[in-house]
């Protein structure tokens, strides 16, 4: 019997809580207190990661999703100097006209001139290099640079072997993750990975901004990667 009695007490319970809740609903109805129900998180945008292999002058058109206009994504520029290559990996976002800031690439450009004329080699074309750019719009999540150098290491790859590069110089933190994933790769030293000598340094927009030391410090990481193509 106590049973009973238990449940009974429970549900009069019950009852005087849904009932005062009532009334406090009823109250802020009059008052004019309106409720809407929560609205459900739209799903991420279903656009897979798009790629653009080309050079500069075709960027500007560059959209991973026909939905969305912004996107973020990693690009690669590739350059050649003689039998080597020196490629700056950055993180880019857009809709925008360069994957990498003006002062960057006339550093990069000063940088590359010197180490041609130290080797005897051409002089880089710094507006029409290859670049290859990995990139999703941000309604589809974030992309991380291990899914972005996925994506664009086929491509980069294709180009190293067509150029026969035996030699590639690693400009910034994106470069070194892209050809050296999951390694600790130590500024100014030689390593080597698919038959070719790598050398990493600062990318080029850190070293126009950086003071004097750090440029110091990447001259000596150039002069160390022209010993490393040299036979």
């Amino acid at each position: 019997m106590r049973g009973e009695e238990d449940k009974l007490e429970i549900l009069e319970e019950l009852k005087q809580v849904c009932g005062g809740l009532k009334e406090r609903l009823e109250f802020l109805g009059r008052s004019g207190v309106g409720f809407l129900p929560k609205a459900k998180r739209p799903l991420p945008c279903a656009n897979p990661t798009a790629l653009y292999d080309g050079t500069p002058g075709g960027f500007e058109a560059f959209a991973p999703c026909a939905k969305h206009p912004l996107w973020e994504g990693s690009a690669f520029g590739c350059w050649m100097i003689g039998g080597a290559a020196a490629v700056w990996a950055a993180s880019v976002s857009g809709p925008c006209r360069s994957p990498f800031p003006e002062e960057g690439l006339l550093q990069l450009g000063r940088m590359l001139n010197w180490l041609a004329g130290e080797i005897k080699a051409t002089a880089p074309d710094m507006e029409g290099f290859r670049l290859v750019v990995a990139a999703r719009c941000v309604e589809g999540g974030e992309l991380a640079i291990q899914d972005a150098s996925l994506k664009a290491m086929p491509a980069i790859e294709g180009w190293l072997s067509e150029t026969d590069a035996k030699a590639v110089l690693l400009l910034g933190e994106n470069a070194r993750a892209a050809f050296m994933p999951g390694a600790e790769v130590q500024l100014g030293k030689e390593l080597s990975s698919k038959g070719r000598r790598l050398l990493a340094t600062w990318p080029p927009d850190e070293i126009a901004a950086g003071a004097q030391p750090l440029r110091r410090e990447a001259h000596n990481h150039l002069k160390a990667f022209i010993l490393s193509i040299q036979p």
